[in-house]
């Protein structure tokens, strides 16, 4: 149930795209910005800024003008044309642009994530961990989404202000710039400070939400197992904890908000404070109007809302920007680990061999699982692999199914070496893993069950079901699946029973016909009343095809052809049921405690 040890190292290792990868996928997705698009946004943002500098114009050319009524009047009516239009353009017009764009870019910009997501080998993808793909595609896009559609009028008046504001002020008189140069020296400093612990701190911020996700993951997923084993109250702390780890985080980010709050306050006052004087200096010198002085001062004040208007988002846009970078990260991933493409590889297998020549694998920062582990598992047959838990059962099942890719050696099915040749499409053609774990699709029966083969017609997905132990009609059918096929399954519906769960998926590896099967504990959820229904089925599907058991009641490993008894990632036994009593071993001594207690008890 819990995180991988390989996800939050990798998480670290894959953290964001740069700079220049960012902009190249946004920029090749189908809804990025067209010059049209690009040309009417900076239309509205000029005519926007146009009117914002020129209305606190107007307030010194009306203070001028306060005596002479025709030009008064013309000045009055000119301020609140412009003022009028900067309204309309900053609050309706340049977030309509912004927020439909942001959207249509989301929309594409998950698409391809997932799309990358689809296209990366299942080892990488376990490496980074789900509940980091699940934050980059729902969080971390949503919440760029919402920053820039809301915030992006906001920003992009902000952006423009200071150089329009400069622009109006230095033709009011060009002494009015010495001030802004002055707060610029003290402001560049600390805007290069703040960057370079902001990053840091919104990383932080990201890697305590994936670690809250994949905790709550692991309670969704595993419920019935916390239930059974009176877990919920450890689930609740772990919930809790990595819950307000992600407060904690942002706590620790409040004192950078305060840091960068702080020096705007200076900066801006400090601004203020130099126009002001500095316009009465020039006023008494009789080199500007009182209205030109008063024009000065205004431009700066209405810059306040700009200013404290980028503060207060500076989190929040640096927080997108990192968002931006995880998605994009994740939209790459295929490209960053491409597969092989796969050319001149057989398409049709019967009964394939599988030898594995000097395997070696260990998990991230653990010991080695495999130390050079060679094996052949002869075409056509059936071979249980049994020991106790922990002894590489699971790992050696998962590295043959192409879940795991090995450090070292090479895993071929026929002619094919999985570990350098095959892509993932055709590894999941051939060989399927069956484990206890069990996902059905959302919607019909039929559906779920067309997915493994489509186009099935209805008598072959009962045949299946027939297989695969659930006969029409019978107990099972009436009470797990009322209306046949047009049964609603899968998340929405009524959750099924571990058995009927198990019968679907064995019906699916039917449908399907893979020629090499990997039951990993396939039949272990049942419970003893449904465990050899589930097991017959289970040797149904086993027949004409390479199949491998990972055997969690030793009366599976009693039928096939071979068992492997392993211990410490090692084959330590290697024969038939008989052979092995007879050898009087480790298999011989695992069968009689099995057999002294309850026969339908798991192998642990």
């Amino acid at each position: 149930m819990s995180t991988s040890p390989a996800e939050s190292s990798t998480e670290r290792r894959v953290l964001h795209a740069s700079t220049r990868d960012t902009l190249r996928v946004l920029h090749s997705l189908p809804s990025a910005p067209t010059p049209r698009w690009w040309a009417a946004l900076i239309i509205v943002m000029l005519l926007v800024q146009t009117c914002l500098v020129s209305s606190a114009t107007l307030v010194g050319v009306v203070i001028d003008h306060r005596e002479d009524t025709r030009a008064f009047t013309v000045s009055v009516v000119a301020l609140g044309a412009c003022m009028l239009v900067e309204t309309v353009g900053r609050g309706g017009v340049l977030p309509w642009i912004l927020q439909a764009k942001m959207a249509y870019l989301a929309m594409d910009l998950r698409v391809r994530a997932l799309g990358s997501v689809f296209r990366t080998s299942m080892p990488e993808l376990q490496h980074v961990g789900t509940g980091a793909i699940i934050t980059r595609l729902t969080n971390d896009i949503d919440q760029a989404t919402q920053t820039f559609g809301q915030a992006g009028a906001m920003l992009a008046t902000t952006v423009l202000s200071v150089p329009f504001t400069m622009v109006a002020i230095g033709l009011l008189h060009p002494l009015f710039l010495i001030p802004f140069l002055i707060v610029a020296c003290l402001l560049v400093p600390w805007a290069k400070k703040t960057q370079r612990f902001m990053d840091v701190v919104m990383n932080r911020i990201s890697e305590s939400e994936v670690d809250r996700n994949a905790a709550l993951l692991d309670v969704v997923r595993g419920r019935t197992t916390l239930h059974a084993f009176g877990l919920e109250p450890w689930a609740e702390e772990r919930t809790t904890r990595t819950s307000w780890g992600v407060v904690h985080e942002f706590g620790r980010g409040t004192p950078t908000t305060v840091w960068i709050f702080g020096r705007g306050y200076i900066c801006y006052y400090l601004l203020l404070l130099l126009t002001v004087g500095l316009g009465m200096l020039l006023y008494t010198q009789g080199w500007i109007s009182a209205g030109e002085a008063s024009s000065a001062v205004v431009l700066v004040v209405r810059l306040e809302i700009h200013i404290f208007n980028l503060l207060n988002l500076a989190g929040q846009i640096q927080s997108a920007i990192v968002c931006t970078r995880r998605a994009v990260a994740l939209a790459l991933l295929s490209e960053k680990n491409p597969r092989p493409t796969g050319t001149n590889l057989p398409q049709a297998l019967h009964e394939p061999d599988i030898r594995i020549d000097d395997l070696c694998f260990s998990y991230p920062q653990g010991e080695p699982i495999f130390d050079h582990l060679s094996l052949h598992l002869a075409g056509g047959t059936t071979t249980a692999l049994v020991g106790a838990s922990g002894a590489g059962k699971s790992t050696l099942a998962a590295l043959i199914a192409g879940l795991q890719r090995p450090d070292a050696g090479s895993i071929r099915v026929g002619p094919v070496d999985i570990t350098t040749q095959a892509p993932d499409t055709w590894i999941t053609e051939h060989i399927t893993l069956l484990s206890q774990e069990v996902h059905l699709f959302s919607g019909t029966l039929r559906e779920d069950l067309t997915l493994a083969a489509p186009g099935s017609t209805d008598e072959e997905l009962l045949r299946a079901l027939h297989d695969a132990g659930v006969e029409p009609g019978g107990v099972l059918w009436q009470r797990w699946l009322p209306q046949g096929l047009d049964t609603r399954v899968g998340a929405g519906s009524e959750e099924l029973g571990p058995e009927i769960a198990q019968v679907i998926s064995l019906a699916r590896v039917l449908l399907r016909r893979p020629p090499v099967l990997i039951m990993d504990e396939a039949t272990s959820e049942a419970g003893s009343d449904h465990a050899r229904l589930l097991e017959k089925a289970a040797e149904q599907a086993a027949k004409g095809r390479t199949s491998l058991i990972v055997a969690h009641r030793l009366d599976q490993a009693k039928v096939a052809d071979r068992i492997l008894v392993m211990e410490q990632g090692r084959i330590i036994e290697d024969g038939t049921h008989e052979s092995l009593l007879a050898a009087g071993g480790r298999y011989a001594e695992l069968y009689r405690r099995w057999r002294r207690g309850d026969s339908s008890s798991p192998v642990r």
